[in-house]
């Protein structure tokens, strides 16, 4: 299932519209779309879920496009639950014409194409240098040949994680079986990659290779999991 998406703006019902749309051309915004200031850039059209301050290349059209597709609903006319979700479902066919996002069903099989990490500057990499180590304080411990944007398992289906590598930065991607708890390692990232961060990983986390400190993970036993990148070649 597909995370929630940053709902701002959507329980804002108060109001009278009285400016028009410059995506779906309908009298939808409570401010004047032409003054550069917040509560002007920031809102949402009532009528389509346009939001102004949307800055991709004919964003009005693209939305429009989306929200047509999607069955031109008039967004505020909806409880606050069914709004969200067909404002997800808008905002999705909306952000795919711009990126790959991974369908509900990648999502639920764990298949995709690499796009999904390369479009976010993440390259696909294999070094036999190094080996991905993972240890559990239960006494389990696992080694990976060093691939990046590669989906990897540890007891079940549920304890995935990937790699990632981005200019000599080094990251984890935890699937939903290890973001449990008091997951501690130092500066979680909750989103920002649509289709793939939260929706394929909840969350991912730096490693710190060369670094010798060690990420660590839980699951909702409360076990731990120690990462970390280590050089096989001396």
């Amino acid at each position: 299932m597909r995370a929630k998406l940053f709902t701002f703006g959507l329980k804002e019902d108060k109001g009278t519209p009285e400016y028009v749309c410059p995506s779906c051309n309908l009298i939808g915004l409570l401010f004047d779309p032409t003054e550069n200031n917040y509560k002007a850039q920031d809102q949402l059209c009532r009528i389509c879920g346009f939001r102004i301050s949307e800055k991709h290349d004919d964003a009005g059209k693209n939305w429009n496009d989306a929200w047509t597709e999607c069955g031109s609903e008039i967004l505020f006319d909806k409880p606050y639950e069914e709004r969200c979700e067909y404002y997800r479902k808008t905002f999705y066919s909306f952000y795919s014409r711009y990126f790959y996002v991974a369908s509900d069903t990648e999502i639920e099989n764990k298949e995709f194409d690499d796009k999904l990490f390369s479009q976010y500057g993440f390259l696909h990499k294999k070094d036999d240098t190094k080996k991905i180590l993972v240890r559990c304080d239960d006494g389990n411990s696992w080694k990976f040949s060093y691939e990046t944007n590669t989906i990897m398992y540890l007891d079940d289906f549920s304890k995935f994680f990937a790699v990632g590598e981005d200019h000599e930065r080094f990251y984890l991607f935890a699937g939903d079986g290890l973001t449990h708890g008091d997951s501690s390692a130092t500066g979680a990232y909750r989103g920002g990659f649509i289709g793939f961060v939260p929706d394929m990983f909840p969350l991912f986390y730096p490693l710190f290779y060369p670094d010798d400190r060690e990420c660590i993970l839980m699951d909702q036993d409360k076990k731990k999991y120690y990462f970390k990148i280590e050089c096989s070649v001396v």
